[in-house]
């Protein structure tokens, strides 16, 4: 995945599961979270080092994460959870490219929560970050 994120991070697509009409996202969630292989301390660089904003998507979803939204209300939890499928692509993109500092160009139709809105990534908005 690395590789891919490196070259090709428009070409990322998480994989989620599907059950009556409904979108299951937890078992990636927490998937993502231990790092397949490394244990649970794999995605603590990236916990600590991101803007909280990126990574809201994920922790919405990952029931041992939510806890770190403390700051939003159970109602915008709910909101963000609803949606966050739809973001997780982004996010993990948005992620590598401010963990790894990659110099592939960002896709600026890639999105991010901010002030609960969902607004464009620009390359100057991560290197804000």
């Amino acid at each position: 995945m690395d590789h891919l994120l490196a070259n090709a991070p428009s070409n990322y697509y998480p994989i989620f599961m599907q059950d009556k009409g409904k979108t299951i996202v937890d078992v990636w969630a927490i998937g993502f979270a231990l790092g397949p292989g490394l244990g649970g301390m794999a995605s603590a660089p990236i916990l600590l080092a991101t803007s909280k904003p990126i990574i809201t998507p994920i922790k919405a979803v990952n029931p041992q994460l939510t806890k770190m939204l403390f700051r939003l209300s159970p109602q915008e939890r709910r909101k963000v959870r609803a949606t966050a499928h739809l973001h997780i692509r982004a996010t993990v993109t948005q992620l590598y490219a401010v963990t790894r500092r990659s110099p592939v160009a960002i896709d600026t139709n890639l999105h991010r929560p901010q002030d609960g809105v969902f607004v464009p990534l620009t390359k100057d908005r991560i290197e804000a970050t």
